[in-house]
């Protein structure tokens, strides 16, 4: 389970709680069973010489089946993809207040994401696939400007 799927995770038990108001006893249980599987990523992250948030890139960018050459390089799209997001002139420039909101601003963000993943993604990748990669990761991106969360804060 990656990083998304825990968030949303979590989301989902505080939503049954709110809404169920039900067996107390279940509610501690699911949230212990949250913080065992938030272990099991924070030690996969380590294990794969990533951090937390390079993981949670490079699990939207990992596809099955691929070479150690081109996992390797997979890891390192996600690392540059992440530093750029957090380059303090990419702030200043592309990822404004607001960006999400507005029409170029999305476009430029999506641009910068295809160059980089251009740039840093495997020759494995066919076409579909990194649409499909690039999308994926500018969709979560958005998703978490919108929410006021951000890896470049």
């Amino acid at each position: 389970m990656n990083r998304v799927d825990l968030a949303q995770k979590l989301n989902d038990i505080i939503a049954n709680y709110n809404n169920v108001s039900s067996d107390v006893e279940a509610f501690f249980k699911a949230l212990k069973e949250y913080a065992e599987q938030l272990r099991e990523e924070e030690k996969r992250a380590a294990a794969e010489g990533l951090t937390e948030e390079e993981l949670e890139i490079f699990d939207l960018l990992f596809k099955d089946e691929l070479s150690q050459a081109d996992k390797d390089k997979v890891k390192r799209a996600a690392q540059h993809l992440l530093q750029k997001l957090q380059d303090v002139d990419t702030r200043k420039t592309v990822l404004t207040v607001d960006w999400y909101k507005d029409v170029m601003l999305q476009g430029r963000v999506k641009k910068l994401l295809g160059d980089i993943l251009d740039k840093e993604l495997p020759n494995s990748y066919d076409t579909q696939q990194f649409t499909e990669k690039r999308d994926t990761v500018y969709q979560h991106v958005y998703k978490l400007a919108a929410q006021g969360q951000r890896y470049w804060a």
